[in-house]
């Protein structure tokens, strides 16, 4: 997610700005047709887990092509179970 769209002047990225409730996060096929791993975010919940600090972000620079914005990552499959409402990589209850 994008954290910030310009760090070097101080512009907010959707990290700040986000007010939805649900998330969608994927990665493509090779062939465009599907996604091999996906999730379904609760993302109130999402925010309070990161508050709690069980969940650790990695502040990452995009550095192709002269972009100029930095994002938060983490590794989708070790979200607490209470932030997921649907996904392939674990079963859940949607």
């Amino acid at each position: 997610m994008e954290y910030y769209n310009d760090p070097i002047r101080g512009v907010p990225g959707d990290w700040f700005k986000l007010i939805s409730q649900l998330y969608f996060f994927g990665f493509a096929s090779k062939d465009y047709k599907s996604f091999d791993l996906w999730v379904l975010l609760d993302w109130p919940k999402t925010v309070w887990e990161t508050i709690k600090g069980n969940i650790t972000w990695e502040r990452k620079r995009n550095t192709k092509n002269g972009a100029m914005a930095d994002f938060m990552r983490l590794f989708m499959t070790k979200l607490p179970k209470p932030c997921i409402l649907a996904t392939n990589f674990r079963e859940t209850t949607l």
